[in-house]
């Protein structure tokens, strides 16, 4: 889930030391993520769980930088963190970063049953802007591609992250991406461009937020 205006999106990546603390903390987000609805530029926000079970991804969008900047130093945020630092959880790996890119597929909309977050360390704006041209360029077979609902992609502030979110409808379409040769044919350059090994999470949504419309 996205929203049309959002410019900016931040991922938080929790894990726990076993499933019943994963599932405690996904609760806990769940209850915490609905006081984002009224915060400034605040367009959407998607909890996940990981396929390891242990894993926890937050998903936020905003209409900005500026908006998002304010999050991260105001009270929600402070909750947020809060909730993540108890017993049996890890402090969040966090990333995101101005939205560059979209391409979506034959299902866009759909409700997603397979997600992941990519992660992709790069040595700076040259390669990060190059990966959003290899992104581009594969929505030529994506877009046509059965069961795909889309691919959002940011560049972190600091141009050393360049995180791709793409879903799918179910795992049967996640597993016919994942085999189709055009997929392992893009991937050699994809690797040329990292500087380090990626952070891949894949999960599913367990619960989603969007701004309050206001008139």
């Amino acid at each position: 889930m996205t929203t049309g205006d959002e410019g900016f999106a931040g991922f938080w990546v929790l894990s726990a030391a076993d499933a019943a603390a994963a599932r405690l903390l996904s609760a806990q987000l769940d209850d915490e993520m609905l006081s984002l609805r009224d915060a400034a530029g605040f367009r959407s926000a998607r909890l996940h769980l990981g396929v390891d079970g242990r894993t926890v991804v937050l998903r936020h969008g905003w209409r900005g930088a500026a908006d998002h900047a304010a999050f991260r130093d105001g009270p929600f945020a402070q909750r947020l963190r809060g909730v993540a630092g108890r017993a049996g959880v890890r402090a969040p790996r966090c990333y995101g970063g101005e939205l560059v890119a979209r391409i979506e597929g034959p299902d866009a909309g759909a409700a997603p049953g397979v997600v992941v977050l990519a992660v992709r360390h790069v040595g700076g704006r040259r390669s990060a802007l190059a990966l959003t041209e290899l992104l581009e360029r594969s929505g030529d077979w994506k877009r046509e591609f059965p069961g795909f609902i889309s691919a959002d992609a940011a560049i972190g502030p600091d141009h050393t992250t360049f995180v791709n979110y793409p879903q799918w409808t179910d795992v049967a379409a996640f597993d016919a991406y994942m085999a189709d040769p055009r997929n392992a044919a893009g991937q050699p350059g994809i690797a040329r461009l990292e500087a380090a090994e990626p952070v891949i999470v894949r999960c599913s949504v367990v619960a989603e937020v969007i701004a309050v419309e206001r008139s």
